[in-house]
């Protein structure tokens, strides 16, 4: 009780394509070739990573299942046990606000970013059925913090 816990979230909407496009699964990486396969990267083969994710969670021995949902990471008998949640999309903002709560010496603080991808193009994988499953694999995201699709 006398420590000061914090988490972040993301929009479930871009962290389930992150998620899609960071699975193993997905790649054709060999000693030989180091690029992603991009063909692998389509619609359909987004929802059946959305559907086995679903399933999967229900597997009591599986990854997905101590991972996910997040708010695992920061609930309690699904009551939010921790003193503050910041967003992703918000990162520099929250951390900063952090800092004041916290009361931290006054210094720059570099959050470096190696991957960010400032393109709106994943949209394009989602369709209506998709969107369904996310909203059912982060239910408590989008209960507790309101997300939206995000907008082109």
């Amino acid at each position: 009780d006398t420590y000061f816990k914090f988490a972040f979230v993301r929009n479930p909407y871009t962290h389930a394509i992150s998620d899609w496009m960071f699975d193993e699964k997905n790649w054709s990486i060999t000693e030989e070739n180091t690029n992603i396969d991009k063909r692998k990267f389509t619609k359909k083969n987004f929802f059946k990573f959305l559907k086995n994710l679903k399933k999967e969670m229900r597997n009591k021995k599986s990854y997905y299942y101590s991972m996910r949902p997040f708010s695992n990471i920061y609930t309690i008998n699904d009551k939010i046990a921790v003193d503050y949640i910041g967003k992703f999309e918000n990162l520099k903002k929250d951390v900063d606000k952090i800092h004041k709560i916290l009361k931290l010496p006054k210094k720059k603080f570099n959050l470096p970013h190696g991957k960010k991808n400032k393109s709106k193009n994943y949209l394009k994988f989602y369709n209506n059925e998709s969107k369904r499953l996310v909203e059912e694999i982060w239910q408590k995201e989008f209960e507790f913090f309101k997300y939206n699709f995000p907008k082109n």
